[in-house]
């Protein structure tokens, strides 16, 4: 295994929880037309309260007691994408990315690049802005891993463009593939590996 590893050239990241600390926040949430930020927080962290992924976590904590969710039901974990719910009013609550608002055509600002969204039966009701700091020590490995060899170091996120580029510019990664599902990661590490000529080896890192 050490003298394969003298033949890698490539190398591709997983972005939350191995080039980031996977602690992210919510610094900002912009509500919709009709909804307090307040409103917006707490149905966003109603729809995520049985998600275990991290943003879920980070809304939880930034919307603090969540109120009213007993009539909440159908709960549905889009792979990827974000859930679906219905609150005691009957109406639907999405909360997720922008493939997920884009899917049950509720329309999004343009340029704003929010990690996630929450609607409220077919109407925005806010855009939330989560960050996620760079471990410590990953901008050092990433040089060493150039200085060693590594032509090509690349990330692979289900975050939006904006959000991945930061990350991988603070922390001198070449490229980045954004706003992946699970199984488009699985694609871009074997698209890697198919361009990967004369015995030259590609690594993964990430969970």
């Amino acid at each position: 295994y050490l003298e394969a590893l003298s033949d890698v050239r490539t190398v591709a990241f997983d972005k939350t929880g191995t080039v980031t600390e996977g602690k992210p926040k919510v610094h900002k949430v912009s509500s919709g037309e009709g909804f307090s930020e307040k409103e917006a927080a707490q149905l966003a962290a109603a729809a995520e309260i049985n998600s275990s992924h991290p943003y879920a976590q980070a809304i939880r904590d930034y919307a603090g007691a969540v109120e009213n969710i007993t009539g909440y039901k159908n709960y549905t974990e889009l792979a990827g994408h974000g859930v679906s719910c219905e609150n005691a009013a009957g109406k639907q609550i999405l909360c997720g990315g922008a493939k997920l608002m884009k899917k049950y055509g509720v329309a999004v600002p343009e340029g704003i690049n929010a990690q996630a969204y929450v609607a409220c039966d077919g109407r925005l009701a806010g855009s939330i802005f989560i960050s996620d700091s760079p471990k410590e020590g990953v901008e050092k490995t990433i040089a060493e891993l150039k200085a060693l060899g590594a032509d090509q170091v690349t990330m692979l996120t289900g975050d939006g463009i904006s959000s991945a580029k930061q990350v991988a510019e603070s922390v001198g990664i070449d490229n980045y593939r954004a706003e992946l599902l699970p199984q488009d990661k699985v694609a871009c590490v074997e698209e890697l590996l198919a361009g990967s000529t004369g015995g030259k080896r590609v690594a993964f890192g990430g969970g």
